[in-house]
């Protein structure tokens, strides 16, 4: 005689067997409980106009900016305005961070720097501060630090070679 362990078992597989012939074998039962699922109407319009609209990518000889200007470029340094030639730290802000990348949007105002000796890249914002210095302004070309009564505008935009 079977244990009452293994004649309960046997019962749930038989249930479980019987629950899926049910399901499966009769047509139509398990769609009539099932509801149409229909998008919002805004959303019906919304891909509407999107599958209507060929919006066509810009021709890459209008990107003068962005070829001209990369946002992240390996090889980027930059000097602070008014900087001499002489000395190995000229291309480096602060003496000590790279530049990697500026990022303007409308909302935000971003230059992305990093230790030239290695080490963590950081963001820096308006308001943002970086070896005792605070960050004021953040333009495309140029980006403004003071610290105490001193005033430092650091160039963003790379010299072309002549």
């Amino acid at each position: 005689m079977p244990s009452p362990r293994k004649r309960l078992l046997v019962a749930l597989c038989a249930a479980l067997a019987v629950v899926i012939i049910v399901e499966l074998g009769l047509p139509g039962a398990a769609d009539r409980d099932r509801v149409a699922l229909r998008p919002v109407a805004s959303v019906e319009a919304d891909l509407a106009a999107l599958n209507q609209s060929k919006t066509a990518l810009p021709a890459l000889n209008a990107l003068t900016e962005t070829r001209e200007r990369p946002v992240f470029v390996a090889t980027r340094r930059v000097s602070p305005a008014g900087a001499g030639a002489a000395g190995r730290n000229d291309s480096l802000i602060l003496g000590r961070y790279r530049l990697m990348g500026v990022v303007i949007t409308p909302q935000r105002r971003t230059v992305v720097v990093k230790p030239a000796r290695g080490g963590k890249t950081t963001e820096l914002r308006v308001g943002s501060k970086i070896d005792g210095w605070t960050v004021d302004q953040i333009a495309p070309e140029f980006m403004k630090l003071t610290s105490g009564g001193r005033t430092e505008t650091i160039s963003l935009v790379p010299k072309r070679g002549k």
